[in-house]
């Protein structure tokens, strides 16, 4: 799709986005990546959706996408095309045209650095949570479900997200070379380790009864990689929606914006508890209705999850990892188990 231009210009025919004049590739993701458009009108971007993969069931993620737009959430609009559908299906993927929203990402040794200001913490926790408050009064017109075997991980399946992790883990190890890709290795050589917290937040979970907890819709994404900064680096829009769920609004504000460790600083990877403390602080002051002692509770066992669900993503990419990822891979996968040991440790009775 992405190299056929012929047929991409056969898509964005069906809109009304003017006469092409660049197409190229943007960064960022595991998954599809995205094509700027650019255009005699503006710019827009070309999206591959294979999470939602025909337009029947991307049209809710694109009509809840647009409410919180007109509800003041920046976030880029979902384009109908001049029959007024917002995708078209090819090859088992939605393609949809969507407003390029401008501004700036963060590098992850960027973020690190802004994670140290103790107001840009508490200013993105304001954020975060005033995007909770207008999500929480859409009433999406389909269904906001989102398989379990997608991130992020939806309590009420842990069993069956455990499950497939499992599978996932038995079936690498034996298609497993040798030798083995280091991300191969490590995630086989770690695998009694990783599991102990997969028996904690099982516990967890079980003991707080987050599975019943009540949900509301949710990004399923925050992180760096999906914030568009103004110049000043502090206003943000929110892109990619693909994990667009009914899911716990805590949760999802405790997304890959704090305990994510840049390549650079791997070795230096822990869990940042003054930064989540900082940042909970800010979207407490903004959380509609209040965050319950519950959901207070629940902090670190979110933060865990947060980890294990990376784990599970780079686990489903990794018979499709080029060569040159590999060595970055197995360096965050051993980074993220340091920081689920690092919130297990703080919170074991001490001797």
């Amino acid at each position: 799709m992405r190299a056929a231009s012929d047929e991409t210009a056969e898509l964005l025919n069906s809109y009304d986005v003017g006469m092409m004049s660049e197409l190229r590739l943007l960064g960022g993701g595991m998954f599809l990546k995205p094509l700027l458009v650019v255009t005699d009108q503006g710019k827009y971007v070309l999206r591959g959706h294979a999470f939602r993969s025909t337009a029947r069931q991307f049209q809710v993620q694109a009509e809840v996408v647009n409410r919180a737009a007109d509800l003041g959430v920046r976030c880029p609009r979902v384009l109908r095309d001049h029959e007024g559908y917002f995708g078209h299906d090819r090859e088992g993927v939605c393609w949809a045209v969507h407003e390029y929203l401008e501004g700036n990402l963060y590098t992850w040794p960027a973020w690190r650095a802004a994670k140290r200001d103790a107001s840009f913490l508490r200013g993105l926790g304001n954020q975060v949570a005033a995007t909770h408050h207008a999500l929480a009064g859409i009433e999406e017109g389909g269904s906001a479900t989102l398989s379990p075997s997608l991130p992020p991980i939806q309590f009420r399946f842990l069993d069956e997200i455990r499950q497939h992790w499992d599978s996932s883990l038995d079936a690498l190890e034996r298609q497993a070379s040798a030798p083995a890709p280091r991300t191969t290795e490590t995630f086989l050589c770690r695998r009694q380790r990783l599991a102990e917290p997969w028996e904690w937040l099982g516990e967890q979970v079980e003991a707080l009864g987050i599975a019943q907890w009540p949900r509301q819709l949710v990004h399923g994404d925050v992180s760096p990689v999906n914030l568009v900064f103004d110049e000043a680096g502090r206003e943000f829009g929110l892109i990619d929606w693909d994990c667009l769920h009914d899911g716990l609004r805590l949760y999802d504000a405790l997304g890959d914006v704090l305990n994510r460790p840049p390549v650079e600083f791997i070795d230096a990877a822990r869990y940042e508890s003054d930064a989540v403390q900082c940042y909970l602080e800010g979207y407490c002051d903004h959380a509609k209705p209040a965050l319950t002692a519950e959901e207070i509770a629940a902090v670190p066992v979110f933060c865990l999850a947060r980890q294990l669900e990376d784990l599970r993503q780079r686990l489903h990419v990794l018979a499709t990892l080029p060569d040159e990822q590999d060595e970055v891979y197995a360096q965050l996968v051993e980074a993220r188990l340091r920081i689920m040991e690092d919130i297990l440790g703080r919170l074991r009775p001490r001797p």
